[in-house]
């Protein structure tokens, strides 16, 4: 949530900064390259990274795309996932029986 900066007041502004995990996907003919590489640490923070990124596969403009969509679920709900307040709600709905 650090790499997204929000401004504006009637025209809302979105600036997405730190490319420092980027890699290229063409090489210099222009041919597509190939995934084949694994990573050997996880890059990146977890509340938003996608399968791939969790299995140290590595990553893609599909998995940037799908860690865009996390955030806005999180943005979007209050700044909150579901599955992360899950289990006081758990212990909480076991105290009151």
């Amino acid at each position: 949530m650090q790499n997204i900066m929000i401004s504006g007041k009637q025209i809302l502004n979105v600036y997405l900064i730190d490319f420092g995990y980027c890699t290229k996907y063409l090489d210099k003919y222009n041919n597509h390259i190939e995934e084949n590489n694994n990573m050997e640490q996880f890059k990146g923070n977890f509340m938003f990274a996608s399968l791939n990124q969790m299995l140290f596969k590595a990553t893609s403009r599909r998995d940037d795309l799908q860690s865009l969509l996390y955030y806005i679920i999180f943005f979007l709900n209050d700044m909150n996932f579901p599955y992360l307040t899950y289990p006081d709600k758990i212990e909480t709905e076991t105290k009151d029986e």
